[in-house]
């Protein structure tokens, strides 16, 4: 997200969006374009960056990459990165992944694990669609609201089938679910700029309160 509040026309938006995502991809490859400054110029030095990776980071093949590296530190040389940017913009990750080519508990949710324990050491957001809809998604795992359409198909409808990608109801709740953090991000921000420390008299104790709190009087003695 890149804001044209300092544009000369006034009649441009104030937010503008910009999907620069390649299908197929994940954070290994958003690393590499902040890192080498390959953005396009409309799109340079943003103020928010979403990290939308999560699905395909997950995917088999990430998880075949994985066994010869370590996901959390290529995740971490990503966040550096986005620090060093020169427009030092927002961060926020977004965890998506509700799929099932994982067949662990531990396995499924240990992208997510890393990346909540990265952004409360480095402070950028993180915002899980899986966390929200999860339990709904277990509890009937053949709606197709939420969760992946393709778990059963046509062919074999009685066995769940391997899928990573929900359909068109996961993406609207996502988009409300940006919007909602974003609002409430900013509306926070604003009220903790807003408030004024309090001006609180300093209260002088009185010189023979030492010498009486020695000699057994409690506080409540003394202010008597």
């Amino acid at each position: 997200l890149r804001s044209h509040a300092d544009d000369d026309d006034e009649d441009l938006n104030l937010i503008t969006v910009h999907t620069l995502a390649v299908g197929g991809t994940n954070t290994a490859t958003g690393q590499a374009v902040l890192e080498y400054d390959i953005l396009s110029k409309d799109a340079s030095n943003p103020d928010i960056l979403i990290n939308a990776y999560s699905i395909n980071d997950m995917h088999v093949l990430t998880l075949n990459e994985a066994a010869g590296s370590n996901m959390t530190i290529r995740d971490k040389v990503f966040v550096r990165t986005v620090l060093k940017c020169r427009s030092r913009p927002v961060l926020l990750w977004l965890d998506d992944y509700i799929g099932n080519e994982q067949r662990e508990i531990l396995a499924t949710q240990e992208l997510a694990q890393s990346i909540h324990v990265l952004a409360n050491y480095y402070g950028f957001g993180f915002i899980s669609y899986a966390d929200a809809v999860r339990d709904l998604v277990y509890a009937d795992t053949k709606e197709t609201m939420f969760s992946p359409a393709g778990w059963y198909g046509t062919v074999r409808p009685d066995r769940m089938q391997r899928e990573i990608h929900p359909g068109q109801g996961m993406h609207m709740a996502v988009a409300w679910m940006m919007a909602y953090n974003l609002f409430s991000a900013v509306s926070t921000h604003c009220s903790k700029a807003a408030l004024r420390p309090l001006s609180v008299p300093e209260y002088k104790f009185p010189e023979e309160s030492r010498d009486q709190i020695l000699n057994g009087k409690t506080l409540l003695q003394i202010f008597q």
